[in-house]
């Protein structure tokens, strides 16, 4: 029993087997160089770095952290000029009258609305009379092409001048009268121009009062005939 007992490790010897202690293997010394319970702070490397490494080592770290700091901010800096140009020009734009859709483009679909049978109001503001829209309605022809020959445009109005080929034959010209409405256009009245019968008109008032000059020049011409005779 004697030499039972002896060979039986102790509790204590137990405890530090379990933890993980004996056998060899010493948690506080891995490699076993020391020979030490403790091992020397020499042999684990941490005084093989001088503090000239330590030193450019914080340098290169502080460099990195710098370049991604100074990136963000080049990236910020260029999104937020690319914005504000964006901006500068949408206003330019708006304050020459230019929107989307454009006054040719809103023009153009009033037409093709009328020819397809389409809901025209919904290129007409809705600050016209009923009275204007019906006569917006019966001055649009139906199965007419436009072709826009010029614009008179501001921030808040434009006016467009058309030529519309008809269905039947010929041609009419068109003026439209607009309104911003946003960033688009919408119609506030269509009227129909008659460029020839204008034309027309002063060609007859011109042939009118020539022949008007030349009765009064004959009428004087036969008077003067008269007084010469009787002298």
């Amino acid at each position: 029993m004697a030499q039972l007992a002896a060979k039986r490790p102790s509790d204590t010897d137990a405890l530090l087997a379990a933890a993980g202690y004996g056998g060899g293997y010493d948690p506080l010394d891995p490699t076993g160089e020391s020979g030490e319970l403790i091992p020397s702070a020499e042999d684990t490397g941490f005084f093989s770095i001088s503090e000239d490494d330590i030193v450019k080592q914080d340098k290169r770290n502080r460099e990195v952290r710098r370049k991604h700091r100074h990136s963000g901010l080049k990236v910020f800096i260029t999104i937020l000029v690319i914005l504000i140009l964006l901006v500068g020009a949408a206003g330019f734009a708006y304050y020459k009258g230019y929107g989307w859709p454009t006054q040719q483009s809103v023009v153009e679909s009033l037409f093709d609305a009328q020819t397809n049978g389409g809901d025209l109001t919904q290129y007409i503001s809705g600050s016209v009379s009923d009275a204007t829209l019906q006569s917006i309605e019966s001055a649009v022809p139906s199965g007419a092409s436009v072709k826009v020959t010029g614009t008179d445009q501001n921030m808040t109005s434009s006016t467009v001048y058309l030529t519309a080929t008809l269905s039947q034959g010929g041609e009419q010209d068109f003026t439209v009268q607009m309104v911003r409405d946003g960033v688009s256009w919408k119609v506030t009245d269509v009227s129909v121009s008659y460029v020839s019968q204008s034309s027309d008109s002063s060609s007859s008032v011109s042939s009118g009062t020539t022949s008007a000059t030349e009765t009064t020049e004959g009428t004087t011409g036969v008077s003067t005939s008269k007084t010469t005779g009787s002298n």
